[in-house]
């Protein structure tokens, strides 16, 4: 999955991220609940959904190339 940011008004939305057998064998689509917040964090999509090239084509997602940031490990630092 790639990684988008989002800009457009807030939304959420249910996508399909794959597939997988029901209980009866049978294959069903597995979903995955986005929010998607204009610059917020950017949010992980699969590149070939309709949904997510609709999208882009639309410039409310734009593909970001950088990793995920690092967050910094932090110490309290106690004085005293």
């Amino acid at each position: 999955m790639a990684r988008y940011s989002y800009h457009g008004p807030v939304q959420h939305i249910s996508i399909a991220v794959g597939q997988i057998k029901g209980p009866e064998g049978e294959m069903q689509s597995e979903f995955k609940d986005v929010a998607l917040i204009p610059d917020a964090e950017p949010v992980e999509l699969p590149s070939d959904s309709p949904v997510v090239v609709g999208m882009l084509d639309a410039k409310l997602l734009q593909e970001v190339d950088d990793p995920a940031p690092a967050k910094p490990a932090t110490r309290s630092a106690k004085k005293g």
